[in-house]
C-alpha cells in the first residue's frame, strides 16, 4: 500500500523500511509483537456455526480509504509523518 500513498504524493518513496523491535515498541505499545506477527484468520468456524459472512471492505480497501481520509484531513502533515 506504500505505492498507493506514494502515487498520491503523500510519501517520498514507494519503498518500505525495516525497523527493529525496539523502534516498533517506541512507535506503538507492543509494536514489536503486533507488527512482527503474521496472523491470518479465515472465520471458518463463524461461517459454519453462525452462518456469518464478511460484510465490510477488505484490508486493502480499508487501507486505501484511510490514506484518502488522512490526505483530505491532514495534507502536508500526513506526508511529514510518513516520510
Amino acid at each position: 500500500m506504500s505505492s498507493f500513498a506514494y502515487s498520491k504524493g503523500l510519501i517520498k518513496s514507494p519503498h518500505t523500511r525495516e525497523i527493529d523491535a525496539e523502534t516498533a515498541d517506541r512507535l506503538t505499545a507492543h509494536g514489536s509483537v503486533l507488527w512482527g506477527t503474521n496472523a491470518r484468520i479465515s472465520g471458518d468456524r463463524a461461517r459454519q456455526l453462525l452462518g456469518w459472512s464478511p460484510q465490510g471492505p477488505s484490508l486493502e480497501e480499508e487501507i486505501r480509504r484511510a490514506i484518502l481520509a488522512e490526505e483530505a484531513v491532514s495534507g502536508d502533515e500526513f506526508s511529514k509523518m510518513l516520510a
